[in-house]
C-alpha cells in the first residue's frame, strides 16, 4: 500500500510540473506570437484558436488511438508528449523569427494573403506542442485509473501547477532570467517531467495497462446525465469561462491597471478557482449534490458577480507599497470573480473522473477546450461589440440556467425559477451602466462624466469622455489622451521632428490617439503623412476632437490599422520623419514598442538624416526605466538628444539615422521654411533640449538598454518603486538623475 501511495505521490509530482511547463508555453506563444502580428486581436485570435485547436485535435486522436490498443504502457507515452511540447519549445525562437520575416515578404507582395499565411505559419509552429498537451489528458486518465486515483483531483493538482507557472512566469522567470532563458527553464522541466515518467515506469513492475473497451454503466449511471447532455455540458462550460475572461479582464484592467503583472494576478485567480473546482468535485458528488444544482448555482454566481466587478473601478484604489496593493487585487479578484469560477469548474473534472475509457476522456475535455475558442472568440468578436459587457455575461449566466433548468424536474424547477429569477433581478437592479452612462477607469472614478462615444472592440474598450477637465480618451480605462490641461507636448512630438529636418517629404504617425500629433506634422506640410494604430476606434472617434483640426480628411494622409511594428517590418515605404507615443511603457504589451529590436526594425525603413522622435513618460516610469529606454533608443540612434517640455515636464527623445552631424540638435530649419503659429520660440525650443548627444550617451550608459528578450518595462521590480510613487515624485527623481549627468556624473 504504502508503494502505491509513493508512486501516487509521483505521478501527482509529474502532473504538477506539465501545469506549470504547460501554462507557460501558452503564455510564452503569445508573448512570441505579439512580436510577430503585433499587439492584436487578430493576432491573439490566430494564436488562441491554434493552441486550443490544436489541444482538442490532440485530444481527439489520442482518445481514437488508445481505443484500439489493448495494452498501453501510459507512462511511456505521457514522457513521449512531454519531450515533444519540450523540443518544440527550443524550436520557438528560430521559428517565430523566420516567420516574422516571411510575414513581411508576403505582405509586401500579395497583402490580402498576409492573415491566411499567419495562420498556417502559426498552425505549423504551434499544432504538434499543442496536440501533445491536449493528448496527455487520456494518458493521465489511464494512470490515474491504473494508481486508483481520482482523474479530478489529478486534474486539480495540473490546473494548480498552471497557476504556479502564470506567478513565476510573470514575478520570477521574465524579470530575472528573460524570454530566451526563461524558454530553456520550461523545456526543461519538461524533459525533467518526461525522464522522471519513465524512471516511475522502469520501477513499475508491470507498467502496461490494460485498456477498458466499454462503458461500466453503473459508474455512468452516477454522473445523471446522458452522454449527449454531458457533452454539451463541457462545451457550455468552457464556453462560459473563456467567455467570463475576455469581459471580466476588461473591467478588471480598467480598475487596476492594463499591466503585464494585472493580468497574471487575474489569470492566477482564475486557475486557482478552477483548481479548487476540481478539487471538490468528487466530495461534491458523495455529498449528493446534483450536478444539474452546481451549474445553476454558477449561472447565479455570474449574475451577482457581474455588478461587483463593474464597479472595481471604483473602489479599487488600495493604500500601502507594491506588494500591498498586489496582494489586495488578488484578494479582490479571488473573492469576487473566484466564486462563480470555481463552481464552473467543477462540471468538466466531475464529468471526467465518471468517464471509463480514453475516448470518452478525449471527448469531453476536446469539447472542452473546443467551448474555449469558440466563447472567447465569440466575446471579442460577436457579443461585445452587439450587447456590451454586461449584456453579454448575463447571456453567459442564463445559458447555464437554462441548461441546467432543463435538466431538473418536479418541484426543483419551481426553486430553480425563483433563485434564478432573483439573481437576473440583482444584476438587471444593481447594473453600473457601464458602456452607456459610466466609463470605467481610474480619471472618472466618483466624478461626474459623460460619454459621447464608446466603442466595445475585439480587444480593448474605447471611449471618448467628457470631464470637468476636458475630453479625454479612455482605453480600458487608462487616459491615453485627450484636449485637456499640459497636453501641449503632443504638438512637439510632430512639430520637433519636422522642425530638425532639412527638407522632410514623407512622414510616419505611430499611434493616433486624438490626432493632435498627426495634425501638427501635417501642418508643418509633409508631401505624404502615414498613420498607423492598431485601434481601429480612434480613427472613428477623431471626429470628436477639434484639436487634430480634421487631419483625416487631408488627401495627403493615410490611415492604417494595424500594429505599428507590423506595419514597418511589411511596408515598402521608407520615411524622413516617424514620431511615435504608444501606450505607457509598462502597460501589456507595450515593450515591443520601446525595444532596441523595434529600432533596429524601424531603421530599415528610414533615409539617410531622417529624424525619430520617441515619447519618454518621465511621470509614468522610474528612473531607471527611463534610463533603459534611453539606452534602446540610443544604442540605435547614435545622435540622441533628450527634449523636455518646458509646461508640463514630458521628455522626448529625438534621434538622427545617418552619418554624424555635428550641428544635430542645434539647428532647427524648419522654423525658417514655414511661419507657423507655434507654442514655443527658436530659443524657447533649443532651450529646452535638457541632454545633448554627449550627455544623452552618459545618461544611457547607467543602464541596459530594453529589448524583446529583456522584458524589462512589462515585467521587473523596478515597477515596485513606481507602484509607491506619486506622479511628481516619479518626475523629480527622473529630473534629479538627468540633472547628475548633465553635470558630469559618470555611469556606476
Amino acid at each position: 500500500m504504502n508503494v502505491i501511495k509513493t508512486k501516487g505521490v509521483g505521478l501527482a509530482i509529474l502532473v504538477f510540473c506539465a501545469g506549470i511547463a504547460a501554462l507557460s508555453w501558452e503564455l510564452l506563444w503569445q508573448h512570441y506570437a505579439s512580436l510577430t502580428f503585433g499587439v492584436s486581436a487578430e493576432g491573439t485570435a490566430i494564436t488562441l484558436a491554434t493552441t486550443m485547436g490544436g489541444m482538442t485535435v490532440g485530444s481527439f486522436l489520442m482518445g481514437a488511438l488508445l481505443s484500439r490498443q489493448k495494452t498501453v504502457v501510459p507512462l511511456r507515452l505521457y514522457a513521449l508528449l512531454e519531450g515533444i511540447i519540450g523540443v518544440s519549445g527550443l524550436l520557438l525562437k528560430p521559428g517565430f523569427t523566420l516567420l516574422s520575416y516571411l510575414d513581411g515578404e508576403v505582405y509586401r507582395q500579395f497583402p490580402a494573403l498576409a492573415s491566411l499565411f499567419n495562420i498556417i505559419g502559426v498552425s505549423l509552429l504551434l499544432s504538434l506542442p499543442a496536440m501533445a498537451m491536449g493528448a496527455t489528458i487520456p494518458v493521465i486518465g489511464l494512470l490515474a485509473r491504473n494508481f486508483n486515483l481520482s482523474l479530478a483531483r489529478l486534474y486539480a493538482i495540473n490546473t494548480a501547477g498552471a497557476a504556479l507557472g502564470v506567478y513565476l512566469l510573470a514575478f520570477v522567470f521574465f524579470p530575472n532570467w528573460g524570454v530566451i532563458f526563461t524558454t530553456t527553464v520550461i523545456s526543461i522541466i519538461n524533459f525533467s517531467v518526461a525522464l522522471f515518467a519513465i524512471v516511475i515506469a522502469a520501477w513499475i513492475r508491470k507498467p502496461k495497462v490494460e485498456i477498458p473497451a466499454k462503458v461500466d454503466r453503473q459508474v455512468m449511471d452516477q454522473l445523471e446525465l446522458s452522454p449527449r447532455s454531458a457533452c454539451v455540458a463541457v462545451f457550455l462550460t468552457g464556453f462560459v469561462t473563456f467567455t467570463l475572461e475576455v469581459i471580466w479582464f476588461r473591467s478588471i484592467r480598467a480598475a487596476f491597471s492594463s499591466t503585464t503583472e494585472v493580468f497574471a494576478l487575474v489569470l492566477f485567480a482564475v486557475l486557482v478557482s478552477l483548481a479548487l473546482g476540481a478539487a471538490l468535485a468528487n466530495r461534491l458528488r458523495k455529498l449528493g449534490v446534483a450536478l444539474s444544482w452546481i451549474l445553476f448555482l454558477a449561472g447565479c454566481l455570474i449574475l451577482i458577480a457581474t455588478p461587483l466587478i463593474e464597479r472595481f473601478d471604483l473602489f479599487a484604489r488600495f493604500p500601502g507599497n507594491y506588494w500591498v496593493r498586489t496582494a489586495s487585487w488578488l484578494g479582490l479578484s479571488l473573492g469576487v470573480m473566484g466564486p462563480p469560477i470555481l463552481v464552473i469548474g467543477v462540471t468538466l473534472p466531475w464529468i471526467l473522473d465518471l468517464s471509463e475509457t480514453p475516448k470518452q476522456w478525449a471527448l469531453y475535455y476536446g469539447l472542452n477546450t473546443l467551448g474555449a475558442i469558440t466563447g472567447s472568440i465569440f466575446a471579442a468578436w460577436v457579443l461585445l461589440p452587439t450587447i456590451g459587457s454586461s449584456r453579454t455575461a448575463w447571456f453567459t449566466a442564463l445559458l447555464l440556467l437554462l441548461f441546467a433548468f432543463g435538466l431538473m424536474q418536479g418541484r426543483k424547477r419551481f426553486v430553480g425559477l425563483v433563485l434564478g429569477g432573483a439573481s437576473l433581478f440583482v444584476a438587471i437592479a444593481f447594473d453600473s451602466g457601464v458602456g452607456r452612462y459610466r466609463a470605467q477607469g481610474r480619471p472618472v472614478r466618483n466624478k461626474p462624466h459623460q460619454i459621447i462615444e464608446i466603442h466595445e472592440g475585439a480587444d480593448v474598450t474605447s471611449a471618448t469622455v467628457d470631464t470637468e477637465q476636458g475630453r479625454i480618451l479612455l482605453i480600458d480605462g487608462f487616459t491615453t489622451t485627450g484636449e485637456t490641461d499640459y497636453t501641449d507636448y503632443m504638438d512637439w512630438m510632430g512639430r520637433l521632428p519636422m522642425l530638425m529636418h532639412p527638407d522632410p517629404k514623407e512622414a510616419l504617425v505611430i499611434c493616433f490617439g486624438t490626432g493632435r500629433t498627426a495634425h501638427a506634422v501635417r501642418d508643418e506640410e509633409p508631401e505624404q503623412l502615414d498613420i498607423v494604430d492598431i485601434n481601429p476606434a480612434v480613427f472613428a472617434m477623431a471626429k470628436h476632437f477639434t484639436s487634430n483640426h480634421g487631419v483625416l480628411d487631408d488627401p495627403r494622409v493615410q490611415s492604417i490599422t494595424m500594429d505599428g511594428r507590423a506595419w514597418l517590418r511589411r511596408t515598402n515605404s521608407t520615411y524622413d520623419i516617424i514620431t511615435l507615443e504608444p501606450m505607457p511603457p509598462n502597460f501589456a504589451g507595450s515593450n515591443a514598442l520601446y525595444a532596441q529590436d523595434f529600432y533596429e526594425v524601424m531603421a530599415t525603413r528610414l533615409k539617410e538624416g531622417a529624424i525619430v522622435a520617441q515619447w519618454l513618460p518621465f511621470h509614468l516610469v522610474t528612473p531607471e526605466h527611463s534610463v533603459y529606454i534611453t539606452a534602446a533608443f540610443q544604442a540605435v540612434f547614435e545622435q540622441t538628444v533628450l527634449w523636455v517640455e518646458p509646461r508640463d515636464g514630458t521628455g522626448i527623445l529625438l534621434g538622427r539615422w545617418g552619418p554624424y552631424d555635428e550641428n544635430f540638435g542645434a539647428t532647427w530649419p524648419g522654423f525658417s521654411r514655414h511661419e507657423r503659429q507655434r507654442l514655443l520660440t527658436r530659443e524657447a525650443v533649443q532651450k529646452a533640449i535638457r541632454l545633448n548627444a554627449e550627455e544623452c550617451k552618459r545618461y544611457a550608459s547607467m543602464g541596459f538598454p530594453v529589448t524583446d528578450d529583456n522584458q524589462s518595462l512589462s515585467y521587473g521590480h523596478g515597477k515596485i518603486q513606481k507602484f509607491s510613487l506619486r506622479r511628481m515624485q516619479t518626475t523629480a527623481l527622473n529630473f534629479e538623475l538627468i540633472d547628475k549627468v548633465k553635470q558630469g556624473a559618470q555611469a556606476p
